[in-house]
Parts: structure tokens; sequence; C-alpha cells
């Protein structure tokens, strides 16, 4: 999802938004309310720290596999 930056002419408030494409259009009909031209963001949801986990599990799997008594049971 988008992050939208918005300001408020009524107030000057300058405030950012997380939405849909959808709830961006019902967000623009709102009074008052313009949207501040910005380069094209998305939203990080994904954690920093996922992909050091990711690795760590994968690195961990791979030096379990490359014990001379592994044994795959997968067939």
């Amino acid at each position: 999802m988008p992050l939208y930056k918005f300001k408020n002419t009524k107030t000057g408030r300058v405030y950012e938004k997380l939405l849909t494409f959808a709830e961006h259009d019902e967000h623009i009909k709102k009074k008052n309310t313009i949207q501040i031209p910005t380069g094209f963001r998305v939203a990080n949801l994904i954690h920093p720290n996922e992909n050091k986990i990711r690795e760590q599990l994968w690195t961990t799997a791979q030096a379990g596999k490359a014990q001379p008594d592994y044994k795959d049971y997968r067939r």
C-alpha cells in the first residue's frame, strides 16, 4: 500500500497516511484536504530483522544437512 502525504488547507497541518487506492480516493474527497506531491513510496511492512532471521534459519538448516548422519525423510 502506498504512503500518501496530505495537507489540511484550513489548519495547514501536513500528515502522512497509509491507504489503499480506494481509501485514497475517499480521503481526497474530504473538504479542505489536498494531496502533496511526493515521490512514489511504498511502506515497508517487513521488519528489517526478518531477513537476518531467515538467513540464520537457512544457514542452520544447511549446516544440519551437511552432517554425515543426516537423513532426508521427505521421500
